[in-house]
């Protein structure tokens, strides 16, 4: 599967910030390794057939689009920084902290000029540019899942199951929430590729590359989506890389570093990108809004993934569902569920407020 490969790739490369010990010149083996062995397994013989074709033109034109997206990628850079320097001149000192990749010894450095050529180069060409169709969903997600699990797997579980009630209870009234903002952002965002770039809203018929599968097989990944899907991808997303970021700034910033993981779990879906190029953004926000709503729950309940794995779990089984049923079934059931969601938010919210207006007349009596 083609989001879980990107998964692997990710939670393979961040993992090297997040596991304690483990340096950045130690973790190249395990950032590189473990994805060239999964991707090598499904897709390598499909992708090392086109790797050498039109080698001439293709570095030809490498070298000239590096050239152009690199003076644009400067002047963007140069933008950012006189914008920090206006806003947040200490901001700008940050700039001088020494880059913890080039922190090795001018030996070993000349190692790493090889290496850059040898294997980092061809390995991130390779992961980033050549991963193929759907395939390999339980051996992609398995990898991870033993990494991390071998890791902190008993301290995630552990917590994985507490406050169940609760948390499902916040957890379907902040996806509700968070769905609405992220509807509402995207449709903000729909107007506006149509007044600048009418085309672009075009792309967004293209089909969803992940349900393109027979009605037979949809039913299967509506199960899947329950006890594989939504599971895994909570324990990796919200479980390890958020609770990691929690564990690492010891629990402050928490908003912040639920935005971050968000940002995260939808890069991990950049399959978008490649589909829907500019129009993506509708996507991304969702997903975006989605990661925060879960972050938000997973720390609120003070860690539960099981009700965060069941509204994950159940949100993709629609789509799912819309391919083994009818496309009117599946819409149908997700706007149920975010419908469901935002009056459980508005009864929270009510809730709230009549606890508050209580404690109020309580201190004021």
């Amino acid at each position: 599967m083609y989001l879980a490969g990107l998964m692997v790739i990710f939670a393979s490369a961040y993992s090297q910030y997040l596991f304690r010990g483990i340096g950045p010149m130690i973790g190249m083996l395990l950032v590189y390794g473990i994805p060239l062995l999964i991707t090598g397994y499904i897709w390598g013989s499909a992708i090392v057939k086109k790797a050498l074709t039109h080698t001439y033109s293709a570095l030809k034109v490498g070298i000239g689009l590096f050239g152009a997206f690199t003076v644009l990628g400067t002047l963007t850079g140069a933008l950012v920084f006189y914008v920090l320097s206006t806003l947040d001149p200490t901001a700008v000192n940050l700039l001088h902290k020494p880059n913890p990749v080039l922190q090795i010894s001018p030996e070993f450095a000349w190692i790493m000029v090889a290496v850059s050529f040898l294997i980092i180069g061809p390995a991130e060409e390779y992961l980033f540019r050549g991963s193929g169709p759907v395939t390999g969903m339980l051996l992609v997600y398995g990898i991870p899942l033993l990494v991390t699990g071998y890791i902190w797997g008993s301290a995630i579980v552990k917590k994985a199951f507490g406050r169940t009630y609760s948390a499902l209870k916040v957890g379907v009234g902040l996806f509700g929430a968070f769905t609405v903002l992220g509807t509402l952002t995207g449709v903000l965002i729909f107007y506006v590729l149509e007044t600048l770039d009418p085309a672009a809203v075009n792309l967004l018929h293209k089909p969803n590359p992940i349900l393109q599968i027979s009605p037979e097989f949809a039913w299967i990944m509506v199960a899947a989506s329950f006890l594989i899907i939504g599971p895994v991808e909570e324990y990796l997303s919200r479980g390890f890389i958020y609770g990691g970021l929690l564990d690492l700034f010891k629990g402050r910033h928490w908003i912040g570093l639920g935005l971050v993981s968000s940002v995260l779990f939808a890069t991990a879906h950049l399959y978008y990108a490649f589909v829907y190029e500019v129009a993506s953004l509708v996507q991304f926000v969702d997903l975006m809004t989605f990661g925060m709503a879960m972050a938000v729950t997973c720390y609120l309940s003070g860690g539960n993934l099981f009700a965060v794995a069941l509204i994950h779990g159940a949100y993709d089984a629609t789509g799912f569902i819309g391919v083994a049923t009818s496309l009117g079934v599946g819409t149908s059931l997700r706007g149920l569920m975010i419908l469901v969601g935002a009056i459980v938010a508005i009864g929270l919210f009510a809730q709230k407020m009549r606890k508050k207006r209580a404690e109020h007349l309580q201190h004021s009596g």
